[in-house]
Order: structure tokens, then sequence, then C-alpha cells
């Protein structure tokens, strides 16, 4: 008997211990590319950051591929207990040095030029708006000054992204994301969000070097 309860407790430890270190596992929504064709009335528009991608997952701050980020303690405290996605960030034109900071395992003080750029809240209910709208109330009475959500700007016309893509690019600028603010958050790649650039670029392994 003693032993049956020993196992017991020792599945509920397990159990526990990893809701508290893996949190929620997300297919994060990726975008898929502007054609400039597409209906896009009533969607919203976004610069899109040169940064890293980075999910909290309400215990951890993990990449895209699901791989823990070792940021500081002190840079997440007060994050919500919920998941939020968005773009690790510092200012523009500053990628290369960027990724030496989050890429590093033992985290350094220049975490604290890091911003979460956040432009969705994927497990929750209603629409892009609606969603956001939760973290920004957990925001107002949990001050976390790492976190910024971005904005998102109506628009209806092409000549409107045309008009604000090169408003971003002026200012040295990735590019921007366009998306349909009704759409319900969706692992994986989505027609209702569109990254849109200048100049396009892929993603791609390496395999080896020589």
């Amino acid at each position: 008997k003693k032993a049956r309860n020993l196992i017991k407790r020792l599945i509920l430890l397990v159990l526990f211990l990893n809701l508290s270190l893996f949190g929620e596992n997300l297919n994060p929504m990726l975008l898929q590319i502007y054609k400039g064709d597409e209906n896009i009335v009533g969607w919203v528009i976004s610069e899109k950051f040169d940064g890293v991608r980075g999910i909290w997952d309400g215990v951890n701050l993990k990449s895209r591929n699901g791989k823990i980020i070792n940021a500081p303690k002190s840079w997440t405290a007060n994050f919500p207990p919920f998941a939020i996605d968005g773009e690790l960030w510092t200012k523009r034109g500053d990628f290369e040095n960027l990724y030496s900071i989050v890429a590093d395992e033992k985290p350094s003080d220049e975490w604290k030029s890091v911003k979460f750029m956040i432009f969705d809240v994927p497990n929750a209910k209603g629409d892009l708006f609606e969603r956001l709208a939760i973290l920004r109330e957990f925001l107002a009475k949990n001050e976390a000054k790492n976190i910024k959500i971005i904005e998102q700007i109506p628009v209806n016309s092409h000549s409107q992204i045309d008009k604000f893509l090169n408003s971003v690019l002026v200012k040295g600028g990735e590019g921007a994301v366009v998306r349909d603010p009704k759409a319900s958050y969706i692992g994986g790649r989505s027609d209702k969000i569109l990254k849109i650039k200048k100049f396009l670029d892929s993603e791609c392994k390496v395999l080896q070097i020589y």
C-alpha cells in the first residue's frame, strides 16, 4: 500500500513538473505572403518588426520551434499566466545584436534593451481586438515594462498598404503585416495574416558547413 501511494505521489509530481516547466505547447500562427490582389477591406496593418519570434506560454519564453529562450527572471517578472505571441525586438536595423542577446544561454544585462512586441493572445476568445484587450486589462493591473502591444491600424485599400509600407521603410523598418482581425488564432500558415516586404526572404535549413 505504501508503495502504491508513493507511486501515485511520484506520478502527481511528474505531472506537476511537466505543467510548471513546460507550460502550454502552442502551434504558432505563421505568415503567408501578401500578393496585392487580396480582399483586405476591414483588415488591419502593423509594422513587421525585424526581431526574433517569441512565445510566452504562461510559464516560459520559447522560440517558434518550442526551444526555451533564457530570458532573465527579472525580465519576465509580472508576465501574464496565459500565452502571448510576439516579436523580441530592440530597434530597427539591430537584428544581429538582438540575436546575440536572445541566443545566449546565460542571459546578460543587455536583455534590458529587449522589448516583447505582442501581436496576439493565442488562446483567448473573440476577434483580434478582443484577444488583445485581455492582455491590456492584465497590463493595467500588472506592470510589465518589457511588454508592448503592437498598434493595429485599420486599412481598406491596397494604396493604403503601399503608403504604410513606405512609411515603415523610410524609418529603416523591415516591412509590414496585414491581417483579418476577425480571424481566430490558427496554428500553421494562415491566409488571414500576410507579410509585406519590398524584398521577400525565404526560410532555409543549413545542412552542412564546409
